[in-house]
């Protein structure tokens, strides 16, 4: 074991002091978004849709202690490794060589150890040094203290049956980042002004411990102290586009399909499917916003107030900003190890009048191509789950549900199981990841498939964005709906499942409905409208 892991393995087991304490903020908890970025890394997981039963507490978590980065070697390849972090009863795994950027918060300054090896195995063992950091009962909800961040579609590179999967052109965003907090604030309304603050001391005594808990309560109460970062929308600068040149274009999107050439692929997809190599392929494009927006933050506000999501969320990692309005649970394990997984698969634009909305509805929920399309993906989640469950624990609770969104209708199934002894958190990912909804089935083929199909990776796009707790829990949603920032682009990835009797002009349509949501965010952001343009 390197002796970075060593070392943080040894605080994170160390003495450990849990509270809650009540914390007055100076604006809504959705609104610590603004914090400016020498505040660090920092995520949201918003409440944005009230009185939905899935998202019935927002946190933010910051003043992380540590934060891993993880990609994939250049020199590629594959290898069976035994992890210097793995238990000696773990077995060899094969897995794409990687390298992880451990950074430590801790001290001062920031530090920095670049390992090399699988990064879910690293997650897997700081979580079990830091298991007991918060007692089972304590009321703090199912995140107080843990990773979180995301799980880029390139993780699907350490999954064992996925290896040697070919390496395409990809965004500058890391595969994996996560940040590691004994710090979140919770609260049932994101748009109260006071929250609960979980904290996590540690230290080689108990005296010790209590005394680094003081120290990260009074860091994150300065962290909070009003001012102008949390000033009234009204009262800060606009953030227009820069400069007009000359022809004053208006802010655009760019696609590098037209309906033509997407549908091409979409034929290409069939062909696939008509020779029984798989069932269904979910066949995504990504698009690219011009200019890129200055400001991530009234970028979210702006999706937030367009189309609230159940899984909203806001993530600040890695020299990467990700503005999600994510409607999917990609999977979830509550502290006690009950797993759910909601796989959407089908969608209909909302209607202009309500009698046009409940014909959309109804058609949606009629759809015998939309049926069959969720039903395969439940069927390889229900596989997937079965892999890590307990016999016989796994179950369909819900199947082809029409569930309304801001923008669209959506057709969403529920599956449940319960974990298996010895099983957790990272055994769920690796059997599940990525997400089924968006790759089709069967999932290894369909994968090995798609990346001849589209000649870029999809980046975060299609990958997971939730968090750990050191006590078991997981929540995570699908990265659909979401404006992947780095410090040069801005892009957003739209896509659908493709079965043999889908009409591929119909496909680049269903793409477009997908995408409204966020063409409206990015109207109200820059106001004024976008436009868009087919650049090959």
């Amino acid at each position: 074991m390197s002796a970075c892991v060593e070392e943080l393995v040894a605080w994170l087991s160390a003495g450990r002091v849990h509270r809650v304490v009540d914390v007055a903020l100076p604006c809504a908890l959705a609104g610590l978004v603004r914090l400016p970025e020498a505040a660090g890394p920092l995520a949201l997981l918003d409440r944005a849709v009230r009185g939905s039963p899935y998202a019935t507490t927002a946190r933010v978590a910051l003043a992380p202690r540590f934060t891993l980065t993880a990609g994939r070697l250049a020199s590629g390849g594959s290898a069976t490794l035994r992890m210097p972090w793995d238990d000696a009863a773990c077995p060899p795994r094969l897995v794409d060589q990687a390298e992880t950027l451990v950074t430590d918060l801790r001290g001062e300054e920031p530090t920095e150890a670049r390992l090399e090896g699988c990064p879910l195995g690293l997650v897997e063992r700081l979580l079990r040094a830091a298991a007991g950091s918060v007692p089972a009962a304590a009321e703090c909800g199912p995140y107080a203290c843990g990773f979180v961040g995301f799980f880029g579609d390139g993780v699907s590179h350490f999954v064992e049956s996925l290896q040697g999967l070919p390496a395409r052109p990809r965004e500058a965003a890391p595969d994996l980042a996560l940040l590691f907090t004994d710090a979140v604030l919770f609260a049932d309304d994101a748009g109260g002004w006071t929250a609960k603050l979980s904290l996590v001391g540690r230290g080689p005594s108990h005296a010790a411990a209590r005394s680094d808990a003081e120290a990260l309560e009074a860091r994150v109460r300065a962290l909070l102290a009003a001012g102008p970062w949390c000033a009234p929308r009204a009262s800060r600068p606009a953030d227009p586009a820069p400069p007009a040149a000359p022809d004053e274009r208006a802010p655009r999107i760019v696609s590098r399909h037209s309906a033509e050439s997407y549908s091409a692929l979409v034929a290409r997809a069939k062909e696939s499917i008509a020779a029984g190599e798989v069932f269904q392929l979910c066949v995504t494009h990504t698009l690219a916003v011009e200019p890129r927006p200055r400001d991530p933050a009234a970028l979210y506000e702006a999706l937030r107030a367009s189309n609230p999501a159940p899984f909203s969320s806001y993530v600040r990692l890695a020299g990467v900003h990700l503005v999600s309005s994510s409607p999917e649970r990609f999977l979830r394990i509550a502290p006690g190890g009950a797993v759910q997984a909601r796989p959407i698969k089908g969608t209909r634009p909302r209607g202009a009048t309500p009698e046009e909305d409940a014909r959309l509805a109804l058609e949606l929920a009629a759809s015998e191509k939309d049926g069959a399309e969720n039903d395969m993906i439940v069927d390889l989640l229900r596989n997937d789950l079965a892999r890590v469950s307990a016999p016989g624990s796994v179950r369909v609770r819900e199947r082809r549900v029409v569930e309304p969104h801001a923008q669209v209708h959506q057709l969403v199934s529920t599956i449940e199981s319960r974990l298996a002894p010895g099983r957790g958190a990272v055994d769920v990912l690796r059997a599940a990841f990525p997400p089924g909804s968006m790759t089709g089935a069967p999932k290894v083929r369909a994968v090995e498939l798609l990346a001849d199909l589209e000649p870029h990776e999809r980046g975060v796009y299609s990958g997971a964005i939730g968090y750990l707790d050191v006590r078991g829990a997981l929540d995570t949603s699908v990265a659909i709906r979401t404006f992947v920032l780095t410090a040069e682009t801005c892009t957003f990835g739209v896509g659908g499942g493709v079965v043999h009797d889908s009409q591929p002009l119909a496909e680049w349509e269903e793409t477009l409905d997908k995408a409204r949501a966020l063409v409206r965010a990015l109207a109200a952001y820059f106001g004024r409208p976008v436009v868009w343009e087919h650049r090959p």
